[in-house]
C-alpha cells in the first residue's frame, strides 16, 4: 500500500513540472504575442474589445447592427497597419459607407460570459487610455487561457 503511495505521488511529480513547463512556455509565448502583436491585426479584434467597452461602459449587451464605441474606432484611425489611417472617415461618424462592416459590433453574437470576465481587466487598464485597455484585456485574455 505505501509503494504504491510512494508511486503514484512519483508520477504526479513528474507529470507535474511537465505541465508547469508547458504552462511556462504558454505564458512566455502569449506575452511575446500580446507585445508584439500590431493593434488590432487579429482579424477582430477591435469587435471583441467594443464588446467589452460597451459592458464596462454601461451600455449593456451590443447588437450586431450597433457601431462600435467611438474610442475603438479612434485607436483604429491611428494604428498604422488598417488602412483607416490613411482614410477621410472619423470615428465620430461610424455609419460612413468607407468604414464598411469594421464599424459594426459584428461579434456581439457571441455570448456574453467571456466578454464580461474582461471588463475588469479593462478598467484597469482605462487609465492608461485604449491602447492601456486593449493590451490589459489581452493580459486577461493570456491568463483566463492559462487558468
Amino acid at each position: 500500500m505505501r509503494t504504491e503511495g510512494k508511486e503514484l505521488a512519483g508520477r504526479r511529480g513528474r507529470y507535474g513540472f511537465w505541465i508547469w513547463l508547458l504552462t511556462v512556455c504558454a505564458a512566455v509565448r502569449g506575452l511575446f504575442w500580446i507585445v508584439v502583436g500590431p493593434v488590432f491585426n487579429p482579424v477582430d479584434e477591435a469587435q471583441h474589445l467594443g464588446f467589452v467597452v460597451s459592458l464596462a461602459t454601461g451600455h449593456g449587451i451590443p447588437n450586431v447592427h450597433d457601431p462600435l464605441p467611438r474610442e475603438v474606432l479612434e485607436l483604429a484611425k491611428r494604428s498604422p497597419t488598417l488602412a483607416f489611417r490613411s482614410e477621410p472617415v472619423v470615428p465620430e461618424q461610424p455609419d460612413d459607407p468607407r468604414w464598411g462592416v469594421f464599424a459594426r459590433q459584428y461579434e456581439a453574437m457571441q455570448g456574453p460570459a467571456y466578454y464580461a470576465l474582461m471588463v475588469p481587466a479593462y478598467w484597469l487598464g482605462r487609465p492608461f487610455g485604449t491602447l492601456g485597455s486593449l493590451y490589459a484585456v489581452r493580459l486577461a485574455s493570456l491568463l483566463l487561457v492559462l487558468a
